[in-house]
């Protein structure tokens, strides 16, 4: 009944005004029309909005991820949700974390007080367990938009998070970047190296962290492929190659670091079945079985740890790289000679290059000093011995009224063969005159002489 309006009228309902009139009338039919409200109309939705009439896609689900991390061995791992406290002492408080580790050697090792990650984020981590059990870690929070840039920088072994949610093939993810990547790898000790037709990690899964390291000199800007992206690649060949490799005589430790040593070329005779094994210190460190003798063959050399009271078996950053031949018609393991870019475990992101097997066992069952090749010589000549066990060797050079002319070898030697330089000099560096030399090896019980020529 009111005849001045004072701005106070209430809504019966949200279609009409106080005095009745239609206030939502979208046709003009005289009719009142429903208001679309757009928002998340799904009531699971964490955002879930109960007046919203039109679902406009909005909608935000809390994921579960099961990250699942093995005892003896560094795991690389990665999350792909975001939980609402991202602290490293909330989100890991009940697991049995002796240490962990990012690309940036940042430190979280509760027992010895470190936490230099405070926050988890998404990047990859190395993780290693403090009991003999297995543990599979659950996180619950937000999903990572799995489309998320993210850097791979130069000269630096990247540890790389897996954003998606579901499985891809490394092709899918890497297809677009392998001119930029020199290697991949799991904590496995799989390896995709591209440059060289190898392509051993086939599916990558939620929960696990690459590792990557670029072939050039730039950072690069990466980001995995959206919903629908994917090529679908059908990557089973290789996982038929990578399965026919694995060794069948050796027991390798998986350490989660590793060392890959890609055979480019193998000279002497081989059979498919044959394995390349590879050595440091006299301890198996890696072994794969040869598929074709006149393909590429990659070890993955296992790496050993030493720090936060952690000890790990394996090579150690420095080794000497040897690597010798089980034949497997014979069982015997042969001498090998490698021709390597690199004779050095851990000194560089992989090392590759030829091997020569010779017809005789990797251990010399003897004390053997071959000829001296070139013979006669001019400036210089090589001399090649083996011995069968470590021990105190002399290798010495001897003029024919048996002066002592130079001493090459005084001291401890390891078993096996081994190649020394004479440049034709006595031990004062004045260059010897032309004639008869006697050379000698002494070891334990055991004196063995030879002759050579030098000539002018």
């Amino acid at each position: 009944n009111a005849n001045t309006d004072d701005g106070s009228c209430e809504y019966a309902q949200e279609y009409y005004t106080c005095d009745g009139d239609c206030i939502n009338d979208l046709d003009g039919d005289g009719v009142c029309d429903e208001l679309e409200i757009a928002g998340c109309t799904d009531p699971d939705a964490i955002n879930y909005n109960p007046e919203a009439t039109d679902d406009d896609g909005s909608c935000n689900y809390l994921i579960t991820q099961d990250v699942s991390m093995n005892s003896f061995m560094l795991n690389s791992v990665s999350f792909n949700v975001l939980p609402e406290n991202l602290s490293t002492e909330y989100l890991l408080s009940d697991v049995p974390v002796l240490i962990m580790s990012d690309d940036d050697g940042n430190f979280y090792a509760p027992s010895f007080g470190v936490d230099q990650i405070g926050e988890l984020g998404v990047v990859g981590y190395k993780c290693f367990l403090s009991g003999a059990d297995d543990y599979t870690l659950t996180v619950e929070g937000l999903p990572v938009d799995q489309t998320t840039g993210l850097t791979i920088e130069a000269f630096k072994l990247n540890m790389l998070p897996y954003l998606p949610q579901y499985e891809m093939s490394s092709d899918d993810v890497f297809g677009d970047y392998y001119d930029d990547i020199l290697l991949v790898s799991n904590d496995m000790g799989q390896f995709n190296v591209p440059s060289f037709g190898v392509y051993q990690i086939t599916t990558m899964s939620p929960g696990e962290a690459y590792s990557v390291f670029l072939n050039g000199a730039n950072d690069v800007d990466f980001s995995y492929p959206g919903m629908g992206m994917a090529r679908g690649t059908d990557m089973s060949y290789y996982d038929g190659l990578y399965e026919a490799s694995l060794s069948e005589n050796y027991d390798v430790t998986q350490t989660g670091i590793y060392h890959p040593i890609v055979i480019t070329s193998i000279s002497g005779m081989v059979e498919s079945g044959d394995e390349i094994v590879a050595y440091a210190n006299g301890e198996v460190v890696g072994a794969t079985k040869v598929v074709d003798p006149n393909g590429v063959t990659l070890i993955s050399a296992s790496g050993g740890y030493n720090q936060y009271g952690l000890e790990l078996p394996g090579y150690m950053e420095g080794d000497e790289i040897e690597l010798r031949l089980y034949r497997q018609s014979t069982g015997e393991e042969l001498y090998v000679t490698s021709n390597l870019e690199g004779s050095y475990y851990g000194m560089t992101p992989l090392t590759s290059g030829g091997i020569t097997v010779h017809e005789v066992t990797a251990v010399p069952e003897d004390y053997v000093l071959s000829q001296n090749y070139p013979n006669p010589f001019n400036p210089s000549t090589q001399i090649e011995y083996s011995v069968p066990e470590s021990g105190y060797v002399t290798v010495a050079i001897y003029d024919v009224a048996g002066r002592l002319v130079q001493t090459l070898v005084d001291g401890v030697v390891e078993s096996g063969y081994h190649s020394i330089v004479w440049d034709g000099r006595d031990s004062a560096g004045h260059t010897v005159s032309a004639g008869l030399y006697i050379y000698s090896l002494k070891g334990d019980h055991v004196a063995i002489t030879r002759k050579m020529v030098m000539m002018k």
